[in-house]
């Protein structure tokens, strides 16, 4: 069952990497994967508190939110809220339909409901 859930998702990252749009952050989710499935035996726990810290630079901060939802999966929509922060809370709220004050719950660890978090992640894969 894992196997078939890590193929699927591998297959969806690389084709999204091959349209070219945000391919760091494709790049980052497919490294993710692979730790999230493979475990130790992918990579070593200092490489992936590398692949965890931000850094600043623009590319490597992209690489790193795609490691961290591919690594953390679909359980940590909370904390992948905080991929959005290149836009203020209140122009993704705009884009979204919903309030700042809403937006700032969810990066707080509030849930986020599925029809929400369905449209963060169309609004992800399209940017």
């Amino acid at each position: 069952m894992k196997q078939s859930l890590f193929e699927h998702e591998m297959r969806k990252a690389q084709a999204f990497a091959r349209l070219g749009e945000r391919s760091d952050y494709w790049m980052g989710y497919q490294r993710g994967l692979r730790r999230r499935y493979h475990g130790d035996n992918f990579g070593d726990p200092g490489e992936h508190e590398l692949w965890l810290t931000a850094s600043g630079d623009h590319h490597r901060d992209e690489r790193r939110a795609g490691y961290h939802d591919g690594y953390f999966g679909p359980d940590a929509a909370p904390k992948t809220i905080r991929a959005w922060r290149d836009w203020t809370v209140k122009d993704l709220a705009s884009r979204i339909g919903r309030s700042p004050r809403t937006v700032q719950g969810w990066e707080q660890g509030r849930e986020i409901p599925p029809a929400a978090q369905g449209t963060l992640d169309l609004l992800r894969i399209s940017d």
